[in-house]
């Protein structure tokens, strides 16, 4: 299995072109939203990002790492994955790869603009109902 190091390269190869990247996730942080057994999402280029974008970002210790933008500060991102509550602040634009766009699940596509998603994404936002979800999930 390739690492990701390696290919992140191909990715950045793929977008500069215009293309979007076919990319399966691997790993849990994206829970519940992507499962690491059978979901694939596209990444493509930004100049921009917003708070609720997933992107792709370089962590300082060289770990790719696939989380939302929980806020947006001036001169960096605060990040958190799906299925944590520990916020990661201090991740700069230049750490940032790429974005997702879609993803597909279960062999269906779906939309970040979607109804379905923007109401997942606005109820997913807050700690306490993570937390809740938590321990009811244990």
């Amino acid at each position: 299995m390739a690492k990701m190091k390696d290919i992140v390269p191909i990715i950045v190869a793929s977008i500069d072109k215009g293309l979007d990247f076919e990319l399966p996730v691997k790993g849990t942080s994206m829970l519940p939203l992507f499962n690491q057994d059978n979901t694939t999402v596209f990444l493509t280029k930004e100049f921009q990002y917003k708070k609720n974008d997933i992107v792709l970002y370089k962590r300082n210790d060289g770990h790719f790492v696939l989380h939302r933008i929980f806020k947006k500060k001036k001169d960096s991102y605060t990040m958190l994955g799906d299925h944590q509550v520990s916020i990661e602040e201090g991740i700069l634009e230049s750490q940032i790869i790429c974005k997702v766009i879609k993803y597909k699940r279960n062999k269906k596509l779906y939309t970040l603009t979607s109804l379905r998603y923007k109401v997942y994404v606005l109820l997913w936002r807050s700690i306490f109902i993570r937390k809740i979800y938590f321990k009811v999930k244990k």
